[in-house]
Protein backbone atom coordinates (compact mmCIF):
# COMPACT_ATOMS: atom_id res chain seq x y z
CA UNK A 1 0.00 0.00 0.00
CA UNK A 2 1.09 3.57 -1.16
CA UNK A 3 1.92 5.66 2.33
CA UNK A 4 1.45 9.09 2.48
CA UNK A 5 1.30 12.89 5.22
CA UNK A 6 -1.50 12.96 7.09
CA UNK A 7 -2.44 15.84 9.52
CA UNK A 8 -3.87 14.21 12.84
CA UNK A 9 -5.69 16.64 15.26
CA UNK A 10 -4.61 15.92 19.24
CA UNK A 11 -6.05 17.24 22.34
CA UNK A 12 -4.81 20.66 22.63
CA UNK A 13 -0.93 20.59 24.29
CA UNK A 14 -0.16 16.88 23.55
CA UNK A 15 1.48 16.96 20.47
CA UNK A 16 4.15 15.35 21.62
CA UNK A 17 2.68 12.68 23.77
CA UNK A 18 1.16 12.01 20.11
CA UNK A 19 4.02 11.85 18.58
CA UNK A 20 5.75 9.98 21.29
CA UNK A 21 2.92 7.33 21.18
CA UNK A 22 3.41 6.78 16.97
CA UNK A 23 7.09 5.87 17.38
CA UNK A 24 6.34 3.26 19.78
CA UNK A 25 4.28 1.66 17.39
CA UNK A 26 6.65 2.39 14.53
CA UNK A 27 4.77 4.86 12.75
CA UNK A 28 6.63 7.41 11.15
CA UNK A 29 5.46 11.17 12.40
CA UNK A 30 6.71 14.78 12.18
CA UNK A 31 6.04 17.02 14.99
CA UNK A 32 8.47 20.24 14.35
CA UNK A 33 9.32 22.24 17.06
CA UNK A 34 9.86 25.88 17.22
CA UNK A 35 12.44 28.51 20.08
CA UNK A 36 11.06 30.65 21.70
CA UNK A 37 12.83 32.92 24.14
CA UNK A 38 11.26 34.20 27.17
CA UNK A 39 12.91 36.96 29.25
CA UNK A 40 12.26 36.19 32.71
CA UNK A 41 12.12 39.75 35.15
CA UNK A 42 14.67 41.47 32.81
CA UNK A 43 17.35 39.32 33.60
CA UNK A 44 17.71 36.06 32.42
CA UNK A 45 16.59 34.67 29.10
CA UNK A 46 14.70 30.90 28.88
CA UNK A 47 14.71 28.95 26.01
CA UNK A 48 11.40 27.27 25.45
CA UNK A 49 9.91 24.75 22.71
CA UNK A 50 6.46 24.59 21.46
CA UNK A 51 5.19 22.96 18.41
CA UNK A 52 4.98 25.21 15.13
CA UNK A 53 1.27 23.53 14.13
CA UNK A 54 -0.30 23.69 17.77
CA UNK A 55 -2.42 20.56 17.78
CA UNK A 56 -1.30 18.65 15.09
CA UNK A 57 0.71 16.12 14.58
CA UNK A 58 1.97 14.54 11.28
CA UNK A 59 1.82 10.71 10.40
CA UNK A 60 3.43 8.65 7.41
CA UNK A 61 0.75 5.95 6.71
CA UNK A 62 -1.27 3.94 4.59
CA UNK A 63 -4.96 4.03 4.48
CA UNK A 64 -4.85 0.69 6.52
CA UNK A 65 -3.12 2.11 8.88
CA UNK A 66 -5.10 4.90 9.78
CA UNK A 67 -7.54 3.24 12.40
CA UNK A 68 -4.19 2.24 14.64
CA UNK A 69 -3.40 5.89 14.32
CA UNK A 70 -7.20 7.57 15.74
CA UNK A 71 -6.91 4.51 18.38
CA UNK A 72 -3.69 6.58 20.68
CA UNK A 73 -4.29 8.36 23.23
CA UNK A 74 -5.16 12.17 22.74
CA UNK A 75 -5.55 11.74 19.11
CA UNK A 76 -9.00 13.33 17.60
CA UNK A 77 -9.50 13.13 13.99
CA UNK A 78 -7.54 13.64 10.74
CA UNK A 79 -7.57 17.05 9.53
CA UNK A 80 -10.03 16.50 5.70
CA UNK A 81 -10.42 18.21 2.66
CA UNK A 82 -13.59 18.34 0.86
CA UNK A 83 -14.65 15.07 2.37
CA UNK A 84 -11.49 13.28 2.27
CA UNK A 85 -8.56 13.57 5.29
CA UNK A 86 -6.41 15.72 3.80
CA UNK A 87 -3.00 14.47 2.14
CA UNK A 88 0.38 16.35 2.65
CA UNK A 89 3.05 16.35 0.05
CA UNK A 90 6.35 15.26 1.05
CA UNK A 91 8.30 18.22 0.07
CA UNK A 92 6.11 20.28 2.43
CA UNK A 93 7.05 17.68 5.20
CA UNK A 94 10.48 18.43 4.99
CA UNK A 95 10.75 22.40 4.76
CA UNK A 96 8.77 22.54 7.40
CA UNK A 97 11.09 20.57 9.37
CA UNK A 98 14.04 22.09 7.76
CA UNK A 99 12.96 25.60 8.57
CA UNK A 100 11.54 25.03 12.16
CA UNK A 101 14.87 23.48 13.33
CA UNK A 102 17.11 26.55 11.24
CA UNK A 103 14.95 29.39 12.78
CA UNK A 104 13.72 30.75 15.88
CA UNK A 105 10.18 32.14 16.65
CA UNK A 106 8.37 30.65 13.75
CA UNK A 107 4.85 31.84 13.48
CA UNK A 108 2.11 30.50 11.04
CA UNK A 109 -0.14 32.24 9.29
CA UNK A 110 -3.14 31.11 7.01
CA UNK A 111 -2.84 31.15 2.86
CA UNK A 112 -4.46 29.69 -0.20
CA UNK A 113 -4.56 25.50 -0.18
CA UNK A 114 -3.17 24.64 -3.48
CA UNK A 115 -3.89 20.77 -4.59
CA UNK A 116 -1.90 19.27 -7.16
CA UNK A 117 0.10 21.45 -7.66
CA UNK A 118 3.86 20.31 -9.03
CA UNK A 119 7.10 20.50 -6.82
CA UNK A 120 10.03 20.24 -8.86
CA UNK A 121 12.56 21.46 -6.19
CA UNK A 122 12.50 22.11 -2.49
CA UNK A 123 11.01 25.43 -1.67
CA UNK A 124 13.55 27.94 -0.49
CA UNK A 125 12.44 31.35 1.98
CA UNK A 126 11.86 34.01 0.75
CA UNK A 127 14.19 36.89 2.44
CA UNK A 128 12.94 40.22 2.99
CA UNK A 129 14.77 43.38 5.32
CA UNK A 130 12.57 44.61 7.58
CA UNK A 131 13.69 46.76 10.39
CA UNK A 132 17.54 47.90 10.38
CA UNK A 133 17.87 44.99 13.27
CA UNK A 134 15.45 42.23 11.82
CA UNK A 135 15.47 40.27 8.99
CA UNK A 136 11.78 38.30 7.80
CA UNK A 137 11.69 35.15 6.41
CA UNK A 138 8.73 33.28 4.80
CA UNK A 139 8.23 29.53 3.26
CA UNK A 140 4.95 28.85 1.68
CA UNK A 141 3.37 25.15 2.05
CA UNK A 142 1.06 25.33 -0.37
CA UNK A 143 -0.60 21.51 -0.21
CA UNK A 144 -0.82 22.59 3.86
CA UNK A 145 -2.12 26.45 3.16
CA UNK A 146 0.22 27.83 5.38
CA UNK A 147 2.50 30.21 5.37
CA UNK A 148 5.62 29.80 8.13
CA UNK A 149 7.21 33.42 8.94
CA UNK A 150 10.29 34.03 11.12
CA UNK A 151 12.02 37.22 12.35
CA UNK A 152 15.35 37.31 13.55
CA UNK A 153 18.13 40.08 14.30
CA UNK A 154 21.20 40.23 12.01
CA UNK A 155 23.33 40.30 15.00
CA UNK A 156 21.97 36.95 15.70
CA UNK A 157 22.99 35.80 12.42
CA UNK A 158 26.22 37.27 13.02
CA UNK A 159 27.04 35.22 16.05
CA UNK A 160 25.72 32.24 14.75
CA UNK A 161 28.40 32.42 11.43
CA UNK A 162 30.76 33.08 14.13
CA UNK A 163 30.28 30.15 16.23
CA UNK A 164 29.97 27.66 13.03
CA UNK A 165 33.44 29.42 11.78
CA UNK A 166 34.63 28.66 15.08
CA UNK A 167 35.49 32.10 15.50
CA UNK A 168 35.56 33.64 19.41
CA UNK A 169 34.72 36.83 19.90
CA UNK A 170 36.23 38.69 23.25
Amino acid sequence: MIKQWYALCTKPQHELKVAAALSKKGIENSCPLTRKMLVNNGFRKKISWSPVFPSFVFAYISEAERSTVLRTNDGVSFMYWMGKPAIIVDADIKNMEQFAARYPNVMVERTAIIRNAVVLQPVLPVYETGADEEEIIRIVLPSLGFILTASREKNYRLINRNIESGKTML
